[in-house]
């Protein structure tokens, strides 16, 4: 294991919290995320965001996971269950980005999309 798998492990242990990740193919699972919830917003929270993925109001949350604790990267498409809200997944990170191999992978997830203003 490496250094950063180490600190990811870690952190997960101290503040992951349960989501069910369920995959294009209708596999679900529960596993642990650290969960970044932005409540509902007029627009995304950050620049990272690609605004032509996520158009206007909607309850925006980030999903960190381990990549070696999942069988496969999350994809667009895919949906996050959170605190009983469905969560689809729209965009994906690779952080840090400066790192070979990601420390997390981050799903970025939309509900209750409503539109513009």
């Amino acid at each position: 294991m490496s250094v950063f798998s180490d600190a990811s492990m870690d952190i997960m242990a101290l503040y992951g919290r349960t989501v069910i990740l369920t995959l294009a193919g209708g596999e679900a699972q529960e596993v642990s995320s650290i969960v970044s919830d932005h409540g509902f917003r007029a627009s995304p929270p950050t620049a990272d965001w690609d605004t032509g993925l996520f158009q206007g109001q909607g309850r925006y949350a980030a999903f960190r996971f381990r990549p070696n604790s999942l069988a496969a990267e999350p994809e667009p498409g895919d949906m996050v269950t959170f605190e009983g809200r469905d969560y689809e997944v729209r965009q994906i990170l690779h952080e840090p980005t400066h790192l070979v191999e990601p420390m997390w992978w981050t799903a970025l997830g939309v509900a209750e999309q409503r539109g513009g203003w």
